[in-house]
């Protein structure tokens, strides 16, 4: 088997994209952050499904992943745990669950106050 030599250069150059990559994908996320502002979910949110809003959209009206968020939402399941399930970051499904309720599509569930 002939051996290729790897350029000095390229490692170097791959290395600085994989960086910058890195970089922008953490600069976008802050930018994210910042617009969901107070209304970014948390890791221990849990959300409802908003039944009647669903049944208003067709199957491919949701990307896949935005999908197998939404159906993981039932009122039980925390942002940490509809992550782990379906092997998304917590940020990830956080973003979903934002944009899923500002559809209205889902709403925090919130636990009644004992006085």
């Amino acid at each position: 088997r002939p051996q290729t030599e790897l350029d000095p250069t390229a490692i170097q150059g791959r290395a600085e994209l994989l960086v910058a990559e890195a970089l922008l994908d953490g600069l976008r996320r802050l930018d994210e952050q910042a617009i969901m502002g107070p209304h970014m979910p948390h890791m221990d949110d849990v959300f409802l499904r908003i039944d009647e809003q669903v049944a208003k959209l067709t199957r491919d009206a949701l990307p896949r992943d935005e999908l197998s968020v939404l159906e993981l939402v039932n009122g039980r399941n925390s942002v940490k745990e509809i992550a782990r399930k379906t092997r998304a970051g917590t940020f990830a499904v956080a973003r979903v669950l934002y944009r899923h309720a500002k559809a209205n599509l889902v709403r925090k569930k919130v636990t009644p106050v004992v006085v």
